[in-house]
C-alpha cells in the first residue's frame, strides 16, 4: 500500500459521508490535504493532531518526516513520532517503527517491532516479519513460519505478501 493511501486507511473512516458533519479535527484536514496532494499542508494538520495526543496523527506524521513529503526529511524526529505511536498501542506505529529501525541496520530490533505490530493484528507487521524468517534477518531463518505469515497477511489484505505467494 503506498503511503498516502496507507495514511488514508488510517482516517478513512471519520472521512465516509455518514460521519457526522463537525469541525474538521487536524487529522481530518490533513487527510483532505493528502488527498488533494497537498502534503505541506497535511504535515502541518498531522503535527496540531499530534500535539492533540493523536498517535494515528503522530504515526502519520513520522511517515512523512521519514520520506520527506511535505516536510524536510527528518528520520530522528520520524523515530521518535513512530515510537510514540507504537508504545502508546498504535500497531501501525511499531510496523513503521521496525522499518526504519531496519534501515538503520539492527534487523532483532526490527523484527521485535514487526512481531509487535503482528500480534496486534496489523498485516504490514507481520508481512515484514515474514520477510525477516525468509531471509534469517534479526530472527532464525524458518521457511515455514515466514509462509504462514506471509498467507496470513495476504488474506488480511497485503498486496505485497500476496505477490510474495507460490504461484
Amino acid at each position: 500500500m503506498s503511503g498516502s493511501l496507507l495514511i488514508l486507511g488510517l482516517f478513512g473512516s471519520a472521512c465516509t459521508p455518514d460521519a457526522p458533519q463537525t469541525s474538521p479535527t487536524p487529522t481530518r484536514a490533513a487527510v483532505a490535504h493528502l488527498a488533494a496532494g497537498r502534503p505541506q499542508q497535511a504535515a502541518a494538520a498531522f503535527e496540531r493532531g499530534c500535539g492533540d495526543a493523536d498517535l494515528a496523527a503522530c504515526d502519520a506524521l513520522g511517515k512523512l518526516l521519514s520520506e520527506g513529503r511535505g516536510v524536510e526529511a527528518d528520520p530522528g524526529r520520524a523515530e521518535i513520532l513512530h515510537r510514540r505511536a507504537c508504545d502508546g498501542g498504535l500497531a501501525a506505529g511499531c510496523a513503521n517503527l521496525g522499518a526504519l529501525v531496519a534501515g538503520r541496520g539492527d534487523p532483532a530490533g526490527a523484527a521485535d517491532l514487526f512481531r509487535r505490530a503482528c500480534v496486534a493484528g496489523e498485516v504490514a507487521g507481520c508481512s515484514n516479519l515474514a520477510v525477516m524468517y525468509t531471509l534469517g534477518r534479526g530472527v532464525a531463518r524458518d521457511p515455514d513460519r515466514a509462509a504462514f505469515l506471509t498467507r496470513w497477511a495476504c488474506e488480511g489484505g497485503d498486496s505485497t505478501a500476496c505477490g510474495r505467494l507460490p504461484k
